[in-house]
């Protein structure tokens, strides 16, 4: 039996990423106007998830005009950002206002819409770029903004223990029932393929609402199996395309048995999953499933 090959699989379908639900973020920018000063923007603020891919946030920005000019805007705003964890694209819209000091009005309201990208730098720490419009309320001119900024991100939010068509929460018995031992105890000192297979699976559902990893990719069709669910065995490796009848893999999983699979969503974490043909929720993976690879040799 292959259990090295098993147990590095497993893990590096599994293992949790370090971004996280809420983050203080920190942003500098710059807004190109024409026929008044441009401004200059330092924006702090404090972002968490709403619902889904969207989050609100509350802030404080300082708004000044570049050059000469000693107009200064000093005020706070909300943001609703969507796909917005630290790593990828993400859209974003604001409102803000506050007092002005030095200019002509006595206060200001503004609002901005656009669109920007996070890379992930190490543990819970990002760096982004965003490019928006910005407006303003009443006779001001408003312009294209650019900024980036630095963001730290930490307690991802578990899921929400509800069931659901999907994931149902009432516990889904093993095909053998573990010991009280460790799952990697279980696996090193497992004398039989169902015990590994049984351990395996352990091993992968300690790891359920975990957060999501980035992977990487590879080749090769070692241990590939036959395109179907009979032909499957608990510890097998899953692949998907990100398009239906697609060949490029995109997405792994690891069969749990019984049509089910693990797997790591980017904006749920670790998770359980139907495979089905004829399931409604199952039918959305089936489509996208491009093959299996057995890394559990009997």
């Amino acid at each position: 039996m292959s259990l090295r090959r098993a147990l590095l699989a497993a893990l590096g379908v599994l293992l949790p990423a370090p971004l996280a639900a809420q983050g203080i973020l920190l942003d500098v920018g710059y807004v190109f106007r024409s026929d008044v000063p441009d401004l200059s923007s330092v924006r702090a603020a404090f972002t968490m998830p709403v619902a889904g891919p969207i989050r609100w946030g509350i802030a404080g920005e300082l708004l000044a005009d570049v050059g000469t000019s000693p107009v200064q805007r000093w005020g706070a705003g909300v943001d609703l950002t969507g796909w917005r964890g630290g790593r990828g694209p993400y859209a974003a819209l604001s409102l803000d206002g506050g007092f002005e000091t030095d200019g002509p009005h006595d206060t200001w309201a503004s609002w901005s819409a656009g669109a920007g990208y996070d890379l992930h730098l190490a543990g819970g720490v990002t760096i982004g770029a965003d490019a928006r419009y910005r407006g303003f309320f009443g006779k001001e001119p408003g312009g294209v903004q650019v900024s980036a900024g630095l963001a730290v991100w930490w307690g991802r939010k578990k899921p929400a223990e509800v069931p659901t068509a999907e994931e149902p929460t009432a516990e889904r018995p093993s095909a053998e029932t573990p010991t009280a031992e460790t799952p990697a105890a279980v696996i090193a000192g497992a004398g039989s393929y169902a015990a590994v297979e049984a351990a395996v699976v352990a091993t992968a559902r300690e790891a359920l609402g975990k957060p999501y990893l980035d992977g990487g990719t590879g080749q090769g069709d070692d241990g590939e199996v036959e395109r179907s669910l009979e032909a499957l065995a608990p510890g097998d490796i899953l692949t998907f395309s990100g398009q239906p009848g697609g060949s490029r893999v995109s997405h792994v999983g690891l069969y749990l048995g019984d049509g089910r699979f693990i797997h790591s969503s980017s904006s749920k974490g670790v998770m359980e999953s139907t495979l089905s043909a004829s399931d409604p929720n199952g039918q959305w993976w089936f489509v996208r499933w491009v093959g299996a690879r057995r890394v559990i040799e009997e």
